[in-house]
């Protein structure tokens, strides 16, 4: 538990400062988050879900198209968002991750986003686990800007994202959502 805690926070600190190492006069902050559904597993069937995120992204270099996200990810059964379920158990998988992203304008306000990354997660898919797994993440999004010639503003997107581990039980998760972020 004590590796687990001390990666969060070595992540933390590095999307922390990589934003302020940006020289440029116009340095990019982002908050946002997405929510959509998809599919979890471990060594189990493949489950419906409900998956969100939240992340903060900044840019580590002095580049406009090149960020470092960091996010916090959830995934749970559908199930929890249905009134009236009876289940005692949802199954569930969250964790961090940090990911580059690299962005690319098609037709002003249209762009595409690419991510690649590396992957925490807690698997919680039966009631009697809990561990800690490693891995790396993929995801592509499809967006408007909808700054115009605006240094702030917001971003809207639909897009996909793909976590995969390598150890314990092998948790991954497939995520289809729609993006929300806005730029200071």
């Amino acid at each position: 538990m004590k590796k687990v805690l001390l990666t969060i926070k070595i992540l933390f600190l590095i999307i922390l400062f990589l934003p302020v190492t940006n020289l440029s006069s116009q340095a990019k902050l982002s908050v946002g988050f997405y929510i959509g559904g998809g599919i979890i597993n471990s060594n189990s069937p493949d489950l419906g879900s409900f998956t969100s995120s939240i992340f903060i992204e900044g840019a580590p270099l002095c580049s406009e198209y090149f960020n470092t996200r960091l996010s916090f990810i959830y995934a749970g059964d559908f199930d929890i968002i249905i009134p009236g379920s009876r289940q005692n158990y949802f199954p569930f998988i969250k964790g961090f991750s940090v990911k580059g992203i690299l962005s690319q304008v098609i037709n002003e306000p249209y762009y595409l986003e690419e991510g690649a990354g590396i992957l925490i997660i807690n698997n919680r898919t039966f009631s009697s686990l809990s561990e800690w797994n490693y891995g790396i993440t993929f995801s592509l999004l499809a967006g408007i800007n909808l700054r115009r010639l605006n240094a702030s503003g917001v971003k809207l997107g639909v897009g996909t994202e793909f976590g995969l581990t390598f150890n314990e039980s092998l948790p991954r998760f497939f995520s289809l959502h729609l993006q929300f972020q806005y730029l200071f």
